[in-house]
């Protein structure tokens, strides 16, 4: 019985798995009251406040950077389906938020915001971004989440090729310093 109200605990956590879209007027109720955690439970009849991450994605049609965010928190929402994911045109949540700032994240829990995140730079940058880093900054810096996964994916692996060790010594010419000016 502890094993099934485990697994119901954590099927009630996890009730998300999709950015959605929303409008300016659903702000309020879709990230700052759904970050208080306030959820209303038809069979209880009772408001819970145990606080929620609430991640919004400020996007702009239009550039590269905001679509490659775009494409990471899609994947991101599917695995971390505790947290909530949410867009907003970047203008429309601000008014005239400046192209600059796009994307962004803010980062709400506890009805208010906790931090902002603007561009790809702290995820890796550009291509270099991932989900995994996206996942790997926003669990172990923000503390919004436990990352799926325990290796750093932003320490390079470095592996060597036996055939790159092992050259003959005919593959490169003398590389010898004969001008003697390294005494």
């Amino acid at each position: 019985q502890q094993r099934i109200a485990e697994l119901k605990s954590k099927k009630s956590k996890e009730r998300f798995g999709s950015a959605i879209p929303i409008q300016r007027e659903e702000f309020i109720r879709e990230v700052t009251n759904a970050s208080k955690g306030n959820t209303f439970d038809s069979e209880e009849k009772d408001s819970k406040g145990d606080g929620q991450w609430v991640v919004v994605e400020l996007f702009k049609d239009g550039i590269q950077e905001s679509s490659r965010m775009t494409q990471l928190i899609n994947e991101l929402a599917k695995r971390q389906s505790a947290t909530k994911f949410v867009r907003i045109r970047s203008t429309e949540c601000v008014e005239n938020w400046p192209d600059s700032n796009v994307p962004c994240l803010f980062l709400y829990n506890h009805g208010s915001l906790q931090h902002q995140v603007i561009g790809l730079n702290e995820f890796g940058g550009g291509d270099q971004s991932s989900v995994e880093k996206l996942e790997w900054v926003l669990g172990i810096t923000y503390k919004l989440f436990t990352p799926s996964f325990a290796e750093d994916p932003f320490q390079e692996k470095f592996t060597m090729r036996r055939d790159f060790i092992h050259r003959k010594a005919d593959d490169h010419p003398d590389d010898s310093d004969s001008d003697g000016d390294w005494d």
